[in-house]
């Protein structure tokens, strides 16, 4: 016991100034970075239905895709749940759901830490390392929204810790653990598919410990998954329509998400100068990555063909260190083919502890730990130049008063309808339920979204909507717009004109429900 604590404070000791850069980071950025969400809205309100007693529904969605107001399967649920216990200490809050994906991020970095001391990485690796991290613009984002990504890297991170403690001990109760932990992951977002990898990879040629996995997996699944069965009608119609959209996404290059190193990179700042500076970092952390590989699994010396083939597969079957390596390249391939800005939070972090990791080999491995370094350099000074640069342009654009104005506009204007329907960054949800709290919200449903016919009655649920708060960019124009445009002359319109990072749009009020 006394050991454990003491581990545990030498692990806080070193994470300490990580922890203390990503706070002081998101004090400085305030509520702009990003600014207040439509998937806020999304995740909260589910969570604070469940908190207030009435059923973990999704009312912000009634109506508009089906089944919401009965049970909500469209994601995964575990950080919602969570989050609900929270709301049910200190109500609903914007200020609250951050709070929580924040201690959920510092949890993150002590984990990455923990690892590293486990493996018996040097000192100065254990405080790089979590401070690199903390200082990465799509972890500081992740950290500081209402979304499950940083639930779903944490219990990733766990089941990679455990399957390779598997491999190392050849245990089954790791393998078990690993399973588990995954299956955490999968609760919190279907994006911890990628754990899967982790789990395949270090039981290549253990079976059974596979068999052990899967059984945690399926053990930690088991609640949402009675779930589903009890309300198999609405998850097919909620969870597969989010896939289908998802899968009509991915294009390349342009299409609607201009491709997917543009979404990849929009975490970033986008821009031409901050995708370039991201596109840099990668390729040249890639090319060292290539050459690490060539070190761990032949060395320095030239050898046959079959020789290669056969070090490589004993690279599989013997290295933890090199089935480590591969953990940046697969999640990194997979964040950028899901289409999914938020999901660039996960990337980073596998490299930064499969890099660091090569500091715990033996001091007489020179070559590769010469690698290692010169790959944590380039990360650094990589990471360094996009902080910066998201500091420069938090400062230039007063970005936290721009934010605030456009809220503060919105409530103005839109603060005495009774019912709202809103597709606008900055979100409105948590400042026009705190001026008006028995309003009626809606939010957008994304216009690539499609329902079998007559599942529900959308039309219907937008005439009962008194003001429209919609945003101008036509990336997600939908039922909505064309609702509001062939009857411009029931609505009296008011321009809501912002600069970034807030959008412009129009609030539409109707006029024979104007108080």
């Amino acid at each position: 016991m006394l050991s454990s604590l003491t581990r545990f404070s030498r692990t806080v000791r070193f994470t300490l100034p990580a922890i203390l850069a990503l706070v002081l980071q998101i004090q400085f950025f305030g509520a702009s970075h990003p600014p207040p969400w439509p998937d806020e809205a999304l995740f909260s309100n589910p969570a604070h239905e469940l908190a207030e007693g009435r059923g973990f529904r999704t009312m912000v969605l009634d109506g508009l895709i089906p089944g919401m107001e009965q049970a909500t399967l469209w994601n995964s649920p575990l950080y919602m749940v969570s989050l609900s216990g929270v709301y049910w200490f200190t109500g609903e809050s914007l200020e609250v759901g951050r709070a929580f994906s924040l201690v959920i991020a510092i949890a993150i970095l002590l984990l990455l830490t923990g690892f590293l001391q486990n493996l018996q990485a040097d000192a100065p690796v254990l405080l790089i390392a979590p401070l690199l991290l903390a200082l990465d613009p799509s972890f500081v984002r992740g950290a500081n929204v209402i979304r499950m990504d940083g639930l779903c890297l944490f219990f990733c991170m766990l089941a990679l810790q455990f399957s390779y403690r598997a491999f190392q001990f050849q245990r089954d109760h790791f393998s078990f653990l690993g399973g588990v932990f995954l299956g955490l992951a999968a609760l919190s977002h279907p994006a911890a598919l990628y754990g899967v990898a982790f789990i395949l990879l270090f039981h290549l040629f253990r079976w059974r410990g596979l068999f052990f996995a899967f059984c945690g997996v399926l053990l930690a699944m088991s609640p949402w998954l009675a779930y589903i069965f009890s309300h198999w009608d609405i998850f097919q119609i909620q969870f597969v329509s989010q896939l289908v959209r998802k899968s009509g996404l991915l294009t390349l290059w342009g299409g609607p998400t201009g491709g997917i190193f543009v979404v990849f990179t929009s975490q970033y700042g986008g821009g031409a100068i901050s995708m370039l500076t991201v596109a840099l970092l990668v390729a040249v952390v890639a090319g060292q990555w290539l050459w690490l590989w060539k070190d761990l699994v032949f060395g320095e010396k030239a050898m046959a063909r079959i020789a290669i083939l056969d070090r490589i597969l004993t690279a599989f079957r013997e290295n933890r260190f090199f089935l480590l390596t591969l953990t940046w390249p697969a999640v990194t391939l997979f964040c950028m083919l899901s289409v999914e800005g938020w999901y660039a939070m996960h990337s980073f972090p596998y490299l930064l502890l499969a890099v660091s990791a090569l500091f715990a080999l033996p001091h007489r491995e020179t070559q590769i730990r010469k690698r290692a370094g010169w790959i944590l350099r380039t990360f650094g000074i990589g990471i360094l130049l996009l902080a910066s640069m998201n500091t420069y342009r938090h400062i230039s654009k007063s970005s936290e008063d721009v934010v605030n104005r456009a809220l503060d506009r919105m409530v103005e204007n839109a603060g005495d309808c009774d019912s709202v329907f809103v597709r606008m960054i900055p979100d409105p949800y948590f400042a026009l339920r705190k001026n008006n709290s028995k309003i009626k919200y809606w939010e957008f449903v994304p216009a690539r979204l499609s329902f079998p016919g007559n599942s529900v009655n959308q039309m219907k649920t937008l005439e009962a909507v008194d003001c429209f708060i919609l945003e101008d960019t036509g990336q997600e124009s939908g039922k909505a717009d064309k609702y509001v445009q062939t009857r411009l002359h029931e609505f009296h319109r008011v321009p809501l004109i912002f600069s970034g990072p807030a959008l412009s749009g129009h609030l539409y009020k109707r006029i024979s429900r104007e108080k």
